[in-house]
């Protein structure tokens, strides 16, 4: 429930009239992404490539069962967009994990 007032509190606060969380979500994801980057840049001389930095953030949208989730990424996105990578984050979910572990 507090999720819930969060995420309508920072859409109210930014000037976003939607009342829609999943919407909401996206909308602070993608700003998210303008800044956070889940892999560091590493210059070698005159070339250079990303290192994994294990910065993981928390999903804005908190599940009934287990609450508010970390979410980590170590494929290299630097060619996404922030709406594309707040599009990816909304969708990550462990339900094939569990439903794997289930059946052991």
């Amino acid at each position: 429930m507090h999720a819930r007032i969060d995420l309508v509190n920072w859409g109210t606060n930014f000037g976003y009239d939607t009342r829609s969380l999943r919407k909401l979500a996206f909308l602070i994801l993608e700003e998210l992404f303008n800044t956070h980057q889940f892999h560091n840049e590493v210059r070698t001389g005159v070339s250079s490539h990303y290192e994994y930095a294990d910065i993981p953030i928390e999903h804005p949208l908190a599940t009934i069962d287990r609450g508010f989730r970390w979410v980590d990424c170590t494929t290299n996105l630097s060619s996404l967009e922030p709406k594309d990578i707040a599009y990816l984050i909304l969708e990550v979910n462990d339900n094939a994990t569990n439903t794997f572990i289930q059946h052991i």
